[in-house]
């Protein structure tokens, strides 16, 4: 029998916060972006609209893993898998360190290589975390984990390496992505040498604050929500410097929703318990439900998506396009969908800034149907944009 929402706020209310007391000021609260609150005051229709303060680069559009709650099949079920080339990786790195606004301050701060598929299939992945990471821009990479092992040096430079692991055995590892039993152990023993390394070389990866290091990621199912305790340990035992762990979505595309009974959200809540008695000076544990109701759905508590404006996705082009080209797509939650792909066939900084806030940029926040979204990566960004900056809730000037 599936909980109410009712029955679901009373056990949240018995159970531990998303985070330790002591350790709200971490990676995964979003209340950060009301550090940024200044910038996003200048989006504004018929203004030049500031850079992101982040930005994702997808550097492929293919996966070695099938992961049966992929965001992303939409575009690696194509038939022609893409990747960013060389060139157009070093023109990205080079766009984003000069995308200023009027002169001021205000510039691109960091960046998330991700996927549509898996970044470091990608060989030019190294080069293009070495340009940044020279450039002064910070870089986090979410990867499987599989290719880790090609990529260390570059991958230490990085502020932080997030490794979707999930699952605490090789058998639900498999059962979940859907490949072999031996690819466990080969990320584990990945994740273990890229941390071993860090520390070892004193690597900007291995930096002390909470928010830099290996972390070992988890996303919650029915299938894998037992074994979060066996995660943590593991997590612990191999250097890592924290895990995530938050419910899985339903993807953008899937007509199936993925549920949470009573059971398993009680289980949730008592192995995020167990796993938090694990935590030291130097590991952290983040059960993070914030993005989410009660009953782990969706949660997008916002009128308008203004992240529209406060990120953006770099992407392989799309066939037929130049081969050193590649497009921006405004949502990392909906990759693939064509309503959020704002342009194709860009090659340089001065072919973004003809798009960033144009009129084809303002009418796809318009007309954008908040009804087709999935969980939304950047729900509080946008709740606190409208609560906080456009109707002023917290007085933010009387501090």
């Amino acid at each position: 029998m599936k909980h109410s929402e009712d029955a679901s706020q009373d056990l949240a209310k018995k159970t531990a916060g998303e985070w330790s007391f002591g350790r709200n000021f971490n990676p995964f609260n979003s209340l950060k972006i009301i550090a940024h609150l200044e910038r996003w005051s200048s989006i504004e229709r018929g203004r030049v609209i500031p850079p992101p303060v982040l930005v994702t680069v997808d550097p492929t559009n293919d996966c070695n893993y099938d992961c049966i709650w992929c965001n992303s099949k939409a575009i690696i079920n194509k038939k022609s898998k893409q990747g960013l080339s060389r060139v157009a990786l070093e023109e990205i790195a080079k766009a984003l360190s000069d995308w200023k606004y009027e002169g001021s301050k205000y510039g691109v701060k960091a960046v998330c290589i991700a996927g549509g598929g898996e970044p470091l299939l990608n060989s030019e992945t190294a080069s293009f975390i070495d340009n940044l990471f020279d450039r002064g821009i910070e870089v986090g990479v979410v990867t499987n984990g599989s290719h880790i092992g090609n990529f260390v040096e570059s991958l230490s430079k990085c502020h932080w390496v997030s490794v979707s692991v999930d699952s605490g055995t090789a058998d639900t590892f498999a059962d979940l992505k859907r490949v072999s039993l031996s690819e466990f152990d080969r990320v584990i023993e990945n994740m273990q040498v890229l941390a071993e390394y860090s520390h070892k070389h004193s690597t900007y990866l291995a930096q002390k604050p909470l928010s830099f290091g290996v972390t070992y990621k988890f996303l919650v199912h029915e299938k894998n929500v037992h074994e979060i305790d066996a995660a943590t340990k593991l997590a612990k035992a191999i250097g890592c410097k924290g895990i995530h762990i938050r419910p899985a979505g339903k993807p953008w595309y899937s007509k199936e929703a993925i549920s949470f009974d009573d059971k398993t959200i009680s289980m949730f809540y008592d192995k995020l318990r167990v796993a938090r008695e694990m935590e030291d000076e130097n590991f952290s544990v983040y059960g993070v439900t914030h993005k989410f109701t009660p009953s782990f759905g969706k949660k997008n508590s916002f009128v308008k998506c203004h992240a529209l404006f406060m990120t953006t996705v770099f992407s392989p082009p799309a066939p037929g396009n130049h081969p050193d080209s590649f497009k921006l797509c405004q949502c990392c939650d909906r990759r693939g969908d064509s309503a959020l792909e704002l342009s194709h066939n860009l090659r340089n900084l001065d072919d973004v800034l003809n798009m960033w806030g144009s009129g084809n940029h303002w009418e796809m926040y318009d007309k954008l149907d908040l009804n087709r979204c999935p969980r939304c990566t950047y729900s509080p960004h946008n709740e606190i944009y409208e609560k906080v900056l456009c109707e002023d809730n917290m007085s933010i000037n009387f501090i």
